[in-house]
């Protein structure tokens, strides 16, 4: 008995020597936005960023590409330091801070009292190869009046930026130039719609 439970164990530890080693992920974040100049004035209107809503792939860790219509593959060793869509909810969050255009920016989870409320959308985030490589994002935003608890005003943006080449490091090299100028737009527009509430326009 005790000779067949020691055989096991160089069996085992035998098979564990001819395993293939794990192959290493490579953990990618995005970048921060830079400070603004503000010198255009603040708005009066305390802003609260809902997480971001996503599905399926979207809502994983996984850096997508598609390399033809209707199907999605990912990247093998690379991921997203955490699941996209937290990562594209500190962007937005930083994006609007950076903009120095609001009284207050808040995570909507945060439950302090806020004017209006973002909430977003996740459609796409991805490396398309078709025509490309090119990075394509596409996000649904909505603006929640906090007094009413409705939507008032909805808008999908979409942005895309070309890949230096098919690997992971360019693709989120793209990934992050069509999100900052997806957050460039969202942020001009919430900007501009609040002003025009303000004005009474």
């Amino acid at each position: 008995m005790i000779r067949w439970m020691f055989a096991c164990a160089a069996f085992a530890l035998a098979a564990c020597s001819v395993l293939p080693a794990k192959r290493p992920v490579a953990l990618y974040a995005l970048s921060q936005p830079a400070p603004q100049d503000s010198a255009r004035g603040r708005i009066d209107v305390r802003l609260a960023v809902a997480r971001p809503q996503a599905s399926g792939p979207l809502a994983t860790a996984w850096i997508l590409v598609r390399p033809v219509s209707g199907q999605i593959e990912v990247y093998p060793a690379a991921q997203w330091s955490e699941p996209l869509p937290g990562l594209v909810d500190n962007a937005l969050v930083e994006a609007f801070e950076a903009s120095g255009r609001f009284a207050g920016v808040e995570r909507a989870a945060s439950g302090l009292a806020h004017d209006v409320e973002l909430a977003t959308e996740l459609r796409d985030f991805q490396i398309e190869l078709e025509g490309g490589p090119v990075a394509v994002i596409r996000i649904k935003a909505s603006l929640i009046d906090a007094a009413r608890g409705e939507a008032v005003v909805s808008r999908v943006f979409e942005t895309r930026a070309p890949a230096a080449a098919r690997d992971a490091a360019a693709a989120v090299t793209a990934l992050d130039a069509a999100l900052a100028d997806a957050l460039a737009q969202l942020v001009a527009w919430v900007v501009a719609g609040q002003q025009d509430v303000a004005t009474g326009n």
